[in-house]
C-alpha cells in the first residue's frame, strides 16, 4: 500500500497519510505553507487542501521526504 493517497472529489481535496513516519513531516509542510488543514487519526493523517495547486504541491513535498 503506497504511504499515501489523494481523494479528488466534488466537495475537497484530501491526502491521506497512511505511513506513521510520515505523520511529522507532512504536518510539518503544512504548517510552513499553509497549504491545508491536518486532522489526526491513530491509523492515518488527512490533510484537507484549498485548491487543487496546494494538494500537488503537498503531493510532490511529500514523495521527496517519502523517498
Amino acid at each position: 500500500m503506497a504511504p499515501y493517497s489523494f481523494d479528488i472529489d466534488a466537495d475537497s481535496l484530501v491526502i491521506t497519510v497512511r505511513d506513521p513516519q510520515l505523520f511529522d513531516a507532512a504536518e510539518s509542510i503544512v504548517s510552513s505553507f499553509g497549504i491545508g488543514e491536518v486532522s489526526r487519526a491513530a491509523d492515518r493523517l488527512l490533510i484537507h487542501c484549498a485548491n487543487i495547486d496546494d494538494l500537488a504541491l503537498l503531493g510532490e513535498l511529500l514523495a521527496d521526504r517519502a523517498n
